[in-house]
């Protein structure tokens, strides 16, 4: 969803459907059907350090995992998929720099791929990769590997009331921002 762009792999073409220049009410339907949100912020820092993502708020209003997804999403669930978010994606977003809406996956891996490692509970394809040819795993690298099994230790599906007390707190630090507006900056 938006106005970027994503690679999506081969096998996943007949899954994966972009939406661009919706309206709003088509917007709005759109993100509340759906099961796995994926920003197209595209290569620029745009979204990271100029401009906020309509998106990712929408996605946290909506109760959809934003890779940012859902095993079997339900609003009335106790369990909740959360955000799948690199480090840096937390900095920029802090509304959602929260382990109870927040699942922190390496800037190394795609979201394709961290999203395939944690329905899967397996990262293993992931860390035996070898994408420059060179005959090193990814999971040589003991940052990497780290960075992947702390990701699959965290695992996947949080406590809903968790994603729901975040929610409320960002509510409640809105509301203190709109009185000291309204009272002058007191």
């Amino acid at each position: 969803m938006g106005s970027g762009s994503i690679d999506i792999p081969p096998k996943l073409k007949n899954i994966v459907i972009l939406h661009v220049d919706l309206d709003f009410n088509e917007y709005f339907d759109t993100m509340a059907g759906m099961d796995v949100c994926i920003p197209a912020f595209g290569p620029s820092d745009l979204y990271y350090a100029v401009q906020a993502s309509s998106t990712v708020a929408m996605c946290i209003e909506c109760n959809v995992c934003c890779c940012y997804c859902s095993l079997e999403r339900s609003m009335k669930s106790i369990e909740q998929t959360p955000i799948l978010a690199t480090q840096r994606f937390r900095e920029a977003y802090a509304y959602v720099d929260d382990d109870r809406a927040s699942v922190t996956y390496p800037a190394v891996m795609t979201e394709i791929d961290a999203i395939k490692a944690l329905r899967t509970r397996n990262a293993s394809d992931f860390l035996a990769g070898d994408t420059s040819g060179s005959g090193i795993t990814i999971g040589s690298n003991g940052a990497v590997r780290y960075a992947v099994e702390q990701m699959m230790e965290r695992g996947w599906v949080r406590r809903k009331k968790g994603f729901e007390d975040r929610k409320r707190e960002i509510w409640a630090a809105n509301d203190l921002v709109a009185k000291k507006l309204i009272n002058g900056m007191r």
